[in-house]
């Protein structure tokens, strides 16, 4: 049975906050400067702006490989951020790359809602794609490699949908949702090779699904997560050099997913959280394979 049909479960948002660390302190009292507007009908009498490092999209926009913030060559970067996009704006890179410098986030968005952000190619950023307070927004088809950390919700991200987004060679975490993030749908993301984890979910997220992801070879765990009420169905993950998938908090639902040959245990979940039926691991460092005794 899917997330979906098991149907929605809400529940208000815990106290207390998750002192994340240094980088993330730092990305949150860095004011964003941007330098204008821009998009395909941003100019006077809807005419196209195009897009330059550090601009904020403001209506429904396709790149061109001729916007300036577009890099065609490892050293045409943005010295600092990418693009800031706008509340119930579309952004489409058409698989076109922003390149960073290392700094800033490749896209950000802050206080906004009924987002689309897809096929972007983003490396060499801060954060790949850096949200607070994002809600009702998809994440999708995007390649997120190369940057200090893949996707980072910091806070407040409620029902968003992150899918078919590839996630590789990132510094730290691949996908990380943190505080008072409830009802996400993380679904059918590759997430390898990552240097934290694969996929993160805090101990104040709430009633998210992560179902369907394939996360092998990250240096630490595939799945790391400490929130309540969440699924887990269907994720795969080899190689990992923690657990594959590792399930704290209470009442989570591991549901059919596979891990194998990961450093720690394949599977392991703490006492309180639910056995869906159906996980399996084998040739993992640590056995059993499968355990809900904790890791």
């Amino acid at each position: 049975m899917t997330r979906r049909k098991q149907g929605r479960v809400r529940r208000g948002v815990l106290a207390g906050v998750k002192v994340i660390g240094l980088c993330l302190t730092l990305l949150l009292v860095t004011p964003h400067i941007w330098a204008a507007d821009c998009g395909d009908t941003t100019g006077p009498g809807g005419t196209r702006v195009p897009c330059q490092c550090g601009d904020r999209v403001t209506t429904n926009t396709i790149l061109q490989p001729t916007d300036p913030v577009v890099s065609t060559d490892p050293a045409d970067i943005c010295s600092g951020d990418g693009l800031e996009v706008d509340t119930e704006v579309a952004l489409n890179c058409n698989h076109l790359t922003l390149r960073g410098s290392g700094v800033g986030a490749g896209i950000f968005l802050d206080s906004v809602g009924l987002m689309t952000i897809e096929q972007c190619v983003v490396t060499g950023f801060e954060i790949g794609i850096n949200i607070i307070d994002g809600s009702v927004s998809t994440v999708a088809k995007n390649e997120i490699s190369k940057n200090t950390m893949g996707i980072l919700c910091v806070e407040d991200c409620i029902l968003n949908v992150f899918t078919k987004n590839n996630i590789f060679a990132n510094a730290g975490d691949g996908l990380s949702l943190n505080r008072d993030s409830v009802d996400n749908d993380v679904i059918e993301n590759r997430i390898w090779n990552n240097g934290g984890d694969g996929i993160v979910l805090d101990e104040s997220c709430i009633a998210n699904g992560v179902e369907d992801n394939g996360v092998s070879d990250n240096d630490s765990n595939g799945i790391s997560i400490q929130g309540w009420l969440n699924t887990f169905i269907k994720n795969t993950g080899r190689r990992n050099g923690g657990h594959g998938l590792a399930v704290g908090g209470e009442g989570n639902v591991v549901t059919a997913n596979k891990f194998h040959k990961n450093e720690g245990h394949g599977i392991c979940a703490s006492p309180g959280n639910i056995d869906g039926g159906g996980n399996k691991g084998k040739k993992n460092g640590l056995q059993p394979d499968v355990t809900f005794n904790g890791c």
